[in-house]
């Protein structure tokens, strides 16, 4: 029995139409991939505020909003409130 020259999974046939279809195909990922690259800082931050469902249209920021149940961080002490009820 002749051994066979094992084949090269790299190396694939492809005619006309299939190589176009792969073509676009890497062209849309590499234009995705240079638009999520093109993302300033800003974007990720404002989106991460409207996931955290936090205000978006004020001019504080979360650090001046309290913590992340919007109660104030400062000058309230958490004995002071669950007395008063």
């Amino acid at each position: 029995m002749a051994k066979r020259k094992p084949r090269n999974p790299f190396d694939v046939s492809l005619n006309d139409e299939q190589k176009k279809t792969l073509c676009l195909w890497l062209v849309d990922e590499l234009q995705n991939g240079l638009n999520a690259k093109a993302t300033t800082e800003t974007d990720v931050e404002y989106w991460h505020r409207v996931y955290e469902q936090a205000r978006t249209r004020t001019g504080r920021s979360p650090s001046q909003r309290g913590d992340r149940c919007g109660r104030p961080t400062s000058g309230v002490s958490p004995s002071a409130s669950i007395s008063d009820s």
